[in-house]
């Protein structure tokens, strides 16, 4: 399910999108077509809903003695740099990545990338 750029355009109208021509003629629609209006309502239907946003520095895996034996006080080295890029997650999909920040007294995550619009609304259907 491809979205037009009607619907990406309504789901961020305050942003300024710019639309190009299309170089090709549009292929004809589909037999019976869902009205773009019934889709975008759709869409906007959603756009309230919370979805679990997770930021991931590093993963590693460790043979279960070692987790068995950790205590209070037990240091967890991993190959990683300290400054290197996190990677954000959306409903377990990955949308993009960035460097932590902070806010205030609280951590962030400064994007560096992310995945296009269409891109992340696909990954949350997955």
């Amino acid at each position: 399910m491809g979205l037009s750029q009607a619907d990406i355009n309504a789901l961020f109208p305050e942003e300024e999108l710019e639309v190009q021509e299309p170089l090709t003629p549009e292929p004809p629609p589909p037999a019976t077509p869902t009205p773009p209006v019934a889709r975008t309502n759709d869409v906007r239907r959603i756009l309230h809903l919370n979805v679990p946003l997770t930021v991931v520095l590093v993963e590693r895996d460790m043979p279960i003695e070692y987790i068995l034996s950790m205590r209070v006080g037990t240091i967890i080295e991993f190959d990683v740099s300290f400054d290197s890029e996190l990677r954000l997650f959306v409903a377990n999909q990955p949308i993009g990545t960035g460097h932590a920040v902070k806010v205030a007294e609280s951590f962030g995550i400064r994007l560096t990338k992310t995945l296009a619009v269409e891109d992340r609304i696909k990954a949350l259907g997955s």
